[in-house]
């Protein structure tokens, strides 16, 4: 149980962030919050960087090189026309340790470029030529489901801010302080800066978990859920406030004074720029963890030092958008890619989305993954032993003649042409696609 609970603490204290717009004595980060639940267009540049203190030598060459990238920071900028529609550009600070790496097989810094047009999303990496359109789900929500869904979240987090009581300690409070935005424009706002050490972190979790355990707004969630899916959710509130209150009621045990006495050390600062329309223009969250390893002796946890540094741009708030245009013509679709393999070409081979492209691609279109026969099938693919016939299809029911088995094995023992002509007595009978099958040996 305790190590669960020293585990719990990040997911506790990055809840701080979203947490501090609900406090009455921050009430304008909590007008912000709300307001920013009805933005339906926007542009936001977002980084983070993240540092800890594992032992490199314990970590094989890729993760070194994801370490050293979450340690320089990636940086997110997204373009919102509208719920249903965006842009946007996730890119690396400090690119130049991946570069011509196993992780990142090339020269070209490494970027991702994502559209969101309705329910697809299509994604390019900086090694791609066209977009990938990724595939969606058997059963994605409907247009009017993912409506209700958000509402129903909106309703909730502001329902849970209006009835949050909560105070917090250290509050600094900041007007007329300009800050100026990447389209150029300086705005001035009233700065927010909210710090919290161990202990209050700890007050917070126990109050957070608490109040949620009480919260009437959970059951109206879940009851709207249960409703748009026709699932019964009546015990779901129930049994989740009861493990809410479970966790709290195991938090209080936890002696901070004695955490802090044996190197636990928890440093928390939210800072929020808000404009005179009550819209977050800009924020920073930093987060500094530190967890010796001999806190709990018996859990066997090694030591876990986290640093944590995210800060926000935002502008055009519900204001028009605009962003490059998805180009049709440099779209592929996995249906595309059964039809036409040569279209892998269009993804840089080592590249994340080739991954994601091999990882969704059916090898042919009558053989789907439901097929008891798709594993061995997309491995004999693989390999080279079979292709299948015209349109990309395999026609699994179909016997196989002697022609195509001698395909495949030739294929399969890579056996090379023979000099001499075909002696059997047959020879003219053998199809044009088996003849150079059947001209061949196996190499010495």
């Amino acid at each position: 149980m305790k190590r669960k609970l020293h585990r719990a603490w990040l997911l506790v204290l990055l809840l701080a962030f979203v947490l501090s717009g609900c406090a009455p004595n921050v009430a304008l980060v909590g007008e912000a919050t709300k307001n920013q639940l009805d933005l339906t267009s926007y542009a936001a540049t977002v980084s983070f960087a993240l540092d800890t203190d594992v032992p490199t030598d314990e970590l094989d060459a890729t993760g070194r090189l994801v370490l050293q990238a979450l340690r320089d920071g990636v940086v997110v900028t997204v373009h919102q026309k509208d719920p249903q529609h965006g842009h946007g550009v996730l890119s690396l600070k400090n690119p130049a340790p991946l570069l011509n790496s196993d992780l990142w097989p090339s020269q070209t810094p490494p970027s991702l470029e994502f559209y969101v047009e309705g329910p697809n999303v299509y994604l390019k990496s900086s090694l791609d030529r066209k977009f990938l359109q990724v595939p969606q789900p058997e059963a994605p929500l409907s247009p009017e489901m993912e409506k209700e869904l958000n509402e129903l979240v909106k309703s909730a987090i502001r329902q849970y801010i209006d009835q949050f009581g909560y105070n917090f300690k250290n509050v600094t409070t900041t007007s007329n302080v300009a800050v100026t935005l990447p389209d150029g424009r300086t705005v001035t706002t009233t700065h927010v800066k909210i710090v919290l050490d161990l202990a209050e972190a700890h007050e917070l979790a126990v109050y957070f978990l608490e109040n949620l355990s009480q919260f009437d707004g959970l059951d109206r969630f879940l009851t709207g859920i249960g409703q748009m899916t026709g699932e019964d959710m009546s015990q779901v509130a129930p049994e989740m406030k009861d493990a809410l209150a479970q966790a709290a009621s195991a938090l209080k045990l936890l002696n901070v004074k004695e955490l802090a006495a044996r190197g636990v050390k928890a440093d928390i600062t939210a800072e929020y720029w808000i404009d005179a329309n009550k819209r977050f223009v800009q924020d920073r969250l930093k987060v500094d963890l530190h967890v010796p390893g001999d806190v709990v002796p018996e859990s066997g946890m090694p030591p876990l030092s986290l640093r944590l540094d995210m800060a926000g741009q935002y502008w055009n708030h519900n204001e028009p958008v605009q962003y490059p245009t998805l180009p049709d013509d440099r779209v592929v679709t996995v249906e595309q890619l059964a039809f036409n393999p040569d279209e892998f070409d269009s993804f840089g081979a080592g590249g994340p989305v080739r991954a994601l492209a091999e990882s969704a691609f059916v090898p042919f279109v009558d053989v789907p993954d439901s097929h008891w026969a798709y594993w061995p099938v997309t491995a004999l693919r693989t390999l080279g032993v079979v292709s299948g016939y015209e349109d990309n299809r395999f026609l699994p029911n179909r016997p196989i003649t002697r022609a195509e088995f001698a395909v495949m094995v030739v294929n399969a023992l890579d056996l090379e042409p023979a000099k001499d002509a075909l002696a059997f007595k047959d020879a003219k009978q053998i199809p044009a696609c088996a003849r150079s099958a059947a001209s061949r040996r196996a190499r010495r």
